[in-house]
């Protein structure tokens, strides 16, 4: 599940890392659950809020598959 220690630690990490580099994309709340994830997150417009998401998406798939290997 997601909210094992290992897997909190690395979902906390990427939000914090994300967070710090980009400032036209915030991510307001979070929750998680046992497997998945509610985000609320604010854009400046659309698009930027389209490609923040699948920035961010990515970012936590890449740190929860090398958890998992």
């Amino acid at each position: 599940g997601l909210r094992r220690g290992k897997v909190m630690r690395a979902l906390r990490r990427v939000l914090w890392a994300f967070h710090d580099k980009h400032a036209d994309v915030s991510v307001v709340e979070y929750a998680v659950m046992h497997d998945h994830l509610h985000l609320i997150v604010e854009a400046k417009d659309a698009e930027t809020l389209s490609r923040g998401m699948q920035g961010l998406l990515v970012r936590l798939a890449r740190a929860i598959n090398r958890l998992l290997r």
